[in-house]
């Protein structure tokens, strides 16, 4: 005799359905797994590739600022002008018998004629020193801080080798005064993330010294003075002083910026 609603048991008690959905669950949660792993190692190599070109570009800004540093500190520019000034000099004298005789306290050449000349130049050389220069950039600078150039700025880039296999990558450089002897290099890579520096104080010696008047031929005149038996000579001569301005250059370490 068969039992009432047995079929209907059966089927209640059955496992094929659970065991399904208890499959498509794992499976669920493997494919968020393997998607939230995939996503950190995706990340992780990014972090990794930003970390490494943030490294070269530390690199490539530090070499290149350790190159100009080292060739700035304790570097030494020497300039030198001549000045010739003009002079009007003049003197008196008395005549006896045809014999002329200075009076004291008469001779005088301090009084400029508006003739001479002036010749800037580095030493060893008759050269000018040219208002257009092509000079480098620390002489350049010198000639700023001998009050030869009024104002000096410059912006070059450099490419230091870091190696074979490196990514040897430009460096921007800006070099400008922030005060009368106090030169600034400022150094980024071409994204401005790294930027380092350095400043490089400049130390002004002077020497003048001034030669001996020379007479200017052919400009001697002599002409009777209102005093009887006095004589008044005038001429021309030249004074040339020689002018030694040497520029010595002190480099601070080198900063990181921020």
């Amino acid at each position: 005799m068969k039992r009432p609603f047995a079929g209907v048991r059966k089927k209640l008690n059955s496992q094929r359905g659970a065991s399904i959905t208890i499959a498509l669950l794992f499976f669920l949660i493997c494919a968020v797994i393997g998607s939230v792993v995939l996503a950190a190692g995706t990340a992780a190599a990014g972090r990794v590739s930003s970390i490494a070109e943030s490294d070269q570009k530390y690199k490539s800004v530090s070499s290149a600022a350790k190159m100009i540093r080292d060739w700035v500190d304790g570097k030494q520019v020497t300039v030198v002008t001549d000045t010739t000034t003009g002079y009007n000099a003049v003197c008196k004298y008395t005549s006896e018998n045809g014999v002329y005789k200075e009076i004291e306290g008469t001779y005088d050449d301090t009084t400029p004629n508006g003739e001479g000349s002036s010749l800037t130049h580095f030493p060893g050389s008759t050269e000018a020193v040219s208002a257009t220069p092509d000079y480098s950039i620390l002489t350049n600078a010198s000639l700023k801080v001998a009050e030869v150039y009024s104002a000096y700025s410059a912006s070059f880039t450099v490419k230091p080798n870091l190696g074979e296999g490196a990514n040897n990558m430009d460096v921007k450089v800006e070099v400008t005064f922030t005060a009368g002897t106090t030169l600034k290099f400022v150094f980024s890579d071409p994204s401005g993330e790294c930027v380092m520096s350095f400043t490089a104080e400049a130390q002004l010696n002077e020497n003048t010294s001034v030669g001996e008047g020379v007479a200017v031929e052919g400009s001697q005149t002599v002409t009777e003075d209102t005093t009887p038996g006095q004589f008044i000579r005038t001429w021309k001569i030249t004074k040339t002083s020689n002018t030694i301005k040497t520029v010595g250059w002190t480099a601070s370490d080198i900063k990181k910026a921020g």
